[in-house]
């Protein structure tokens, strides 16, 4: 029952127009890719969908180590997800034990790498007829400060807490455009715990 009421949450913003401002151009310090990477068996509504999982990766292209801060749990509060439909959360954590907001240093070069579903995306479902239309969007990394995570952002309507979250922001950087039209036979299907969210530091550019 949790599920289908954030799953409900998340995908009303999908139907509203573009709202607010987007924050100003990002420096070139970190740079944001992502790709759809595979898909994983979810049931909602007493039906089965295939649900898209993304890779997002923030590198560090600096010479010197990098900082960001997020939740150390709710880690999915740092991205936003843009297109023509407007801002929204493109996944959330749905469950979370110690969450205090962590520090994450980059080295140089480096970066880390986040893995999630994409619960406000729903690509793929299990009969044809019920596919949505294509979605094309960007996700981005809300690059708030240690003590502007700490504070947080609860208690405000979605719609207006993304846009707290960037006005708030001292960046978010962008990923390349994808796109919930894929081969779903070119992905992997996640099973066990790779259909949860994670995130880790990758060394030598992986």
């Amino acid at each position: 029952m949790r599920l289908r009421f954030f799953l409900l949450l998340l995908l009303l913003p999908l139907c509203g127009p573009v709202f607010g401002q987007a924050a100003p151009p990002a420096p070139d310090d970190l740079v944001v890719t992502a790709e759809i990477v595979g898909y994983s068996k979810w049931a909602y509504a007493g039906k089965k969908y295939d649900m898209l999982h993304a890779k997002m990766v923030v590198r560090n292209t600096t010479n010197h180590p990098r900082e960001i801060s997020m939740m150390s749990c709710d880690w999915p509060e740092s991205w936003v997800a843009s297109g023509a439909r407007g801002f929204f959360e493109p996944t959330y954590q749905p469950s979370c034990d110690k969450n205090t907001p962590a520090i994450v240093t980059i080295p140089a070069g480096e970066a880390v790498v986040f893995k999630c579903p994409l619960f406000g995306i729903n690509a793929y479902a299990g009969n044809p007829e019920d596919l949505n239309g294509v979605i094309s969007f960007k996700l981005g990394f809300i690059d708030l400060t240690s003590q502007d995570v700490w504070d947080g952002f609860y208690g405000i309507p979605q719609k207006e807490r993304i846009q707290a979250k960037i006005q708030k922001a001292r960046a978010v950087y962008w990923s390349n455009v994808i796109t919930n039209k894929i081969d779903i036979n070119a992905v992997e299907k996640l099973l066990g715990d790779d259909r949860y969210l994670s995130y880790s530091l990758a060394w030598n550019g992986k």
